[in-house]
């Protein structure tokens, strides 16, 4: 791990000399990395491999998969062995994830617009596409609209 650190540190910090305090601040165990600092983001070691599976994506899955339940998950470990750092990073991601699903209004009329297309087409990725490209084509601009959907899947 302290390898892993000081290569982090070497490669982020270009001069000859090393600062003694930069080097204290790089490698203190008490800091907690924000995973939306791109400074702290080169500090950042993947440790998944290690621990066996990667919990902030199993984290991040039982969280989207029950969002309509409430969530309890118990997440312990030692001092300094990175719990708010990876509970920061699950954050991130959960909000990034979020971010996308808002997006679905700027290319659908609705999110039930997408659950009908998903629904008619069985999720199948070719036979989405095979109804986006008429649609497209037809609309010719976002959002597209849930009628002429209805439309494609008629002819």
């Amino acid at each position: 791990m302290s390898v892993g650190i000081f290569r982090n540190y070497q490669d982020n910090h270009t001069t000859d000399k090393i600062d003694i305090k930069d080097f204290y601040k790089a490698t203190n165990p008490t800091r907690t990395l924000k995973a939306q600092n791109v400074e702290d983001q080169k500090c950042y070691i993947d440790f998944s491999e290690v621990r066996g599976e990667d919990i902030i994506s199993t984290l991040k899955d039982h969280i989207e998969w029950n969002q309509d339940d409430r969530t309890c998950n118990l997440f312990t470990g030692h001092i300094g062995c990175g719990k708010s750092t990876e509970l920061l990073r699950l954050q991130v991601e959960l909000e990034a994830a979020e971010d996308r699903l808002n997006k679905i209004t700027e290319i659908f009329d609705t999110p039930a617009t997408l659950d009908r297309l998903c629904q008619v087409s069985g999720g199948h990725v070719r036979d989405i596409l095979k109804l986006l490209n008429p649609w497209i084509m037809r609309d010719k601009k976002f959002p597209l609209q849930s009628n002429t959907l209805e439309m494609i899947i008629r002819d």
